[in-house]
């Protein structure tokens, strides 16, 4: 039996109990807690030989050992004497054995783990700190100091933890009001970077903030020069705010553009005798509203309208009045108002300039076609087409040969 086998029963109250009733000579006390711990140590054949023991001291005491000699009772007593003391001295050495265990391994042994535990807390928490995993890092730091409340690494670890905690929660905060509140975010940022400077994104997110606010304004400057159809400067106002982001209120700014470039173009057509220059800028204002939406009827039907108008234009100052007419008379037949009538004056112009050029060619059937397609036009004052037509008319009507009188 080694002594620590005998740990398991040597500790028992009830093996104490039977040891001191032993000692004092009480058997059957004694008996009583041996067979206790049989029943609970079955296994455990010391208690076996100690029962023996004191049932023999017992009939010993009793004189019931007999028919015996005086020497075979001295060594029978000897020998379970010396199996007594064999006994109590091992469970004296187990039991010394727990004490030594208990007041001094396992104290050196708890203290040896405390340390490793506290020397692994404080690494993994370094690692945290490097992974910014601040969560992780403080509950470690804190289970260091829990083992080592004075620890200056664990403390100064804490501290950097909670502070990047905080700023975590900071940033996040201002995160999450950039949309609704950028203003208040710009704020939270702001104090970001005067308590760490160079936190994250936070130059680069007040830049865009600020950009957003820059933007935000020119959109509303856009929208009130829309509303007050103040088309040119919405055009600019629009085209700036595309330039520096074109996805800022994407769909309103480019149907705004699109409508301001068309109303642009219809001001500059609904003038009275519009000038050359002013026809240009609204061909070229209908063709940036092509841009943007392609497919626009009206943006379509005028660049090419508003093309051939100026076309003729190029052609009466050259003198080339059939050209001029032909594409006049075109536009005249999609739309007889078009340019509140400036384009059929200019096609009343140039069929009578090109009925004269074919009357002073000698062409004079050509003449009184040009003459009597310009007096058919409604809208403008066609005294002086009639008047030619029936001038010409006039000269195409033969004269009679007078007959002879005839002689008496």
């Amino acid at each position: 039996m080694t002594v620590q086998s005998g740990i398991s029963y040597f500790n028992d109250p009830r093996y104490r109990e039977a040891a001191q009733s032993i000692q004092q000579g009480e058997w059957k006390v004694a008996l009583r807690s041996l067979r206790d711990l049989a029943k609970e140590y079955p296994n455990q054949q010391d208690i076996s030989a100690l029962i023996e023991e004191v049932i023999a001291r017992e009939r010993l005491e009793a004189g019931s050992i007999v028919g015996r000699s005086p020497l075979a009772i001295y060594f029978l007593n000897r020998r379970r004497l010396t199996a007594l003391a064999v006994m109590l001295l091992l469970a004296i050495l187990a039991l010394s054995g727990w004490i030594a265990y208990t007041r001094w391994l396992a104290p050196v042994r708890a203290m040896r783990l405390e340390q490793a535990t506290l020397v692994r807390s404080l690494y993994e928490g370094q690692v945290a700190l490097a992974e910014s995993r601040y969560e992780d890092a403080a509950q470690l730091f804190e289970q260091a100091l829990t083992l080592d409340p004075d620890n200056p690494s664990a403390q100064q670890g804490l501290e950097k933890a909670q502070r990047q905690i905080s700023l975590a929660r900071l940033y996040n905060l201002a995160r999450s009001l950039e949309e609704d509140d950028p203003l208040r975010a710009l704020q939270i940022l702001h104090q970001l970077q005067e308590e760490e400077p160079g936190y994250r994104d936070v130059v680069q997110r007040i830049e865009r903030i600020q950009e957003r606010a820059t933007l935000q304004e020119q959109f509303q400057a856009a929208e009130e020069a829309y509303q007050s159809e103040e088309w040119e400067r919405a055009i600019d106002l629009y085209t700036m705010l595309r330039s520096q982001d074109l996805d800022y209120q994407a769909v309103t700014v480019q149907q705004h553009l699109f409508e301001s470039y068309r109303n642009q173009a219809r001001l500059l057509m609904d003038v009275d005798k519009p000038s050359r220059d002013e026809l240009e800028r609204a061909i070229q204002n209908y063709r940036m509203a092509l841009t943007l939406q392609p497919r626009d009827r009206e943006a379509r039907l005028n660049v090419e309208l508003l093309s051939k108008h100026l076309e003729a234009r190029r052609f009466m100052d050259e003198d080339r009045f059939a050209e001029a007419a032909l594409l006049l008379s075109a536009i005249h037949s999609v739309d007889p108002n078009f340019l509140r009538g400036d384009n059929r004056r200019a096609l009343y112009y140039a069929l009578l300039q090109y009925g004269g050029q074919l009357q002073d060619a000698g062409d004079l059937y050509g003449a009184l076609e040009q003459y009597q397609a310009a007096a058919g036009l409604t809208g403008v004052d066609t005294t002086e087409a009639r008047m030619r037509a029936r001038l010409v008319t006039v000269a195409l009507t033969p004269t009679p040969t007078p007959t002879p009188a005839p002689t008496p």
